[in-house]
């Protein structure tokens, strides 16, 4: 396949499961096509490989693998986060005898696993919530029985109707009534009522809980701990557009805070309208990965987003999963977003003239 970025123009990739500004962005038409030498920017949802051998290139996805990179030496900065009010509740059966997290010692947890990534982020998201729940009731990992399961990727993507490596080529707006973490609470349901094990960390509808007869035992969304109960989205840039192509990088991370301020306008319905129909999914399917959706499209790159990243950073650290230490501050730019700000004040100014 031929990028148009090895041509010199800029590749910008997103996650094809989550929203955030710039699956908003693009549906209002906030990024440009073309930078501003007339060589194209190309959008692509998807996997980050996509961009692989290209120059200039963005990425707006998960934290956990960009830091992992950069402290595997890719040459990156990071320009922008946002959070997101993002919490996976621990379930199990009723009358199963587990009645608080602390009964949850000696038991069986399970969780995904894709053992064919380098670094198993969307195991992460997991790991958090049992690490949270786990650490509230005074235990480690070391006092459960972590059960790993997999999924046949191509029998998952067929059902749902597209491809996760390459959002862009199911139509737009088509509606998928599944996606990754539906899929991973289906199996985990499943594992949970034949025995298999004794508790599972996912979101589900609340009518689905209730018919299936299960307890929530730990819900993180009634906690402050940033692990539990916040996810972090980064916006990552390769070097060389950072250092050599600053204009059109800030050209583009204004048109996300613009969609950042219109979500705030525009209100939860609308927005999780648009978002669905970028993602290719039902909207309440998309819905259930999050819990503030106007919050989750504003960016920025502020010393507590920083202080929020150092916490995600310590938790990889300390469970293995990032061997090296990284100087956020030696990662992060942020003087992108605050010069992006100015530049969409001054476009708002003259629409509003």
């Amino acid at each position: 396949m031929h990028i148009a970025g090895t041509d010199r123009g800029i590749v910008f990739t997103r996650c094809p499961a989550l929203p955030n500004a710039a699956t908003l962005a693009h549906q209002l038409g906030m990024i440009p096509a073309q930078d501003r030498s007339g060589l194209p920017l190309s959008q692509f949802i998807g996997a980050d490989k996509i961009a692989e051998g290209v120059r200039y290139w963005l990425r707006y996805a998960g934290y956990s693998k960009p830091l992992w990179a950069f402290g595997n030496g890719e040459d990156t900065r990071l320009v922008a986060i946002s959070r997101h009010r993002s919490a996976c509740p621990v379930y199990v059966l009723q009358n199963s005898g587990i009645d608080s997290t602390s009964d949850l010692r000696g038991k069986r947890l399970c969780i995904f696993r894709d053992a064919g990534l380098k670094l198993d982020y969307n195991r992460i998201i997991y790991l958090q919530t049992y690490a949270a729940a786990l650490s509230g009731a005074g235990l480690r990992f070391e006092d459960v029985q972590l059960v790993d399961f997999g999924m046949d990727r191509d029998t998952f993507m067929r059902r749902a109707g597209v491809d996760y490596g390459r959002l862009n080529d199911t139509p737009e707006g088509y509606g998928a009534p599944i996606n990754l973490f539906t899929e991973i609470a289906r199996i985990s349901v499943e594992l949970l009522l034949t025995g298999k094990v004794d508790a599972f960390a996912s979101n589900l509808p609340q009518g689905v809980a209730e018919f299936l007869g299960l307890h929530k035992v730990y819900d993180p969304a009634l906690e402050n701990d940033v692990n539990a109960a916040h996810d972090l989205r980064c916006l990552v840039v390769s070097g060389p557009l950072a250092r050599e192509r600053r204009d059109d990088l800030v050209a583009i991370v204004s048109g996300l805070l613009r969609a950042g301020d219109w979500a705030r306008q525009s209100g939860v319905e609308k927005t999780s309208q648009t978002l669905a129909r970028d993602l290719r999914v039902e909207r309440d399917v998309m819905m259930l990965d999050t819990s503030d959706i106007i919050k989750g499209m504003a960016i920025d790159l502020s010393p507590d987003d920083i202080a929020m990243l150092e916490q995600k950073k310590r938790f990889l650290i300390e469970n293995g999963l990032l061997r090296n230490d990284i100087a956020l501050a030696d990662w992060a730019d942020p003087t992108i977003v605050r010069d992006a700000r100015a530049l969409a004040n001054t476009a708002e100014g003259a629409l509003a003239s």
